[in-house]
C-alpha cells in the first residue's frame, strides 16, 4: 500500500485567532497613547497660537500708537489680519470684541464682526482696552478655554 503524504498548506483557525488576538492587544495598548499624544500636541499648538496673536497684537498697537490712530480692538485685528496673517497657514479666524465687561460670548463676537463665519467652532478673539491692556481669548468648540487666555499691558 502506498501512503499519500499530504503537504500542510495554510494556517489553522486556532493559529489565525491567536495572531488576531495578539494584534488586538497591541492595538489596545498603542491607540490610546497615540490619541493622548495627538491631543496634547493640539493643545500646545492652540496655546502657541494665542501667544502668537498676542505678540502680533502688541506690534499692531505699537503701529497704531506711532500713527496716532485710536487703539481699538477692531483696528488691532485689522492690522493682524492684513499684515501678519497674510499668506500664513494660521488655522483659526481672529475676531475682535469692543466690550470687555466679561468674557465675550460667541454671540457678542458675531454681533460685532461683519466677517464672522456662522458655525465657527474654534477662533481667537482680541480685546484691546483703552487702558493699554490687550487680552486674547481662545475658543474651542464655541466655548472659551480660560487657561489659554493671554493678556498684557502695552
Amino acid at each position: 500500500m502506498k501512503r499519500i503524504i499530504k503537504s500542510k498548506k495554510g494556517f489553522t483557525l486556532i493559529e489565525l485567532l491567536v495572531v488576531i488576538a495578539i494584534m488586538g492587544i497591541l492595538a489596545a495598548i498603542a491607540v490610546p497613547s497615540t490619541i493622548q499624544y495627538l491631543g496634547s500636541t493640539n493643545e500646545q499648538a492652540e496655546k502657541s497660537y494665542t501667544e502668537d496673536i498676542l505678540s502680533q497684537a502688541r506690534l499692531a498697537v505699537t503701529e497704531l500708537n506711532t500713527a496716532d490712530y485710536p487703539v481699538t480692538s477692531s483696528a488691532v485685528v485689522d492690522i493682524i489680519n492684513d499684515e501678519y496673517l497674510v499668506n500664513s497657514s494660521f488655522p483659526y479666524p481672529v475676531y475682535h470684541i469692543n466690550d470687555n465687561a466679561a468674557v465675550p460670548t460667541v454671540d457678542q463676537v458675531a454681533s460685532q464682526n461683519e466677517d464672522f463665519v456662522a458655525g465657527t467652532q474654534n477662533m481667537i478673539v482680541v480685546y484691546a482696552g483703552g487702558d493699554g491692556m490687550i487680552t486674547v481669548y481662545f475658543y474651542r468648540d464655541g466655548a472659551e478655554v480660560p487657561e489659554y487666555r493671554q493678556d498684557t499691558l502695552v
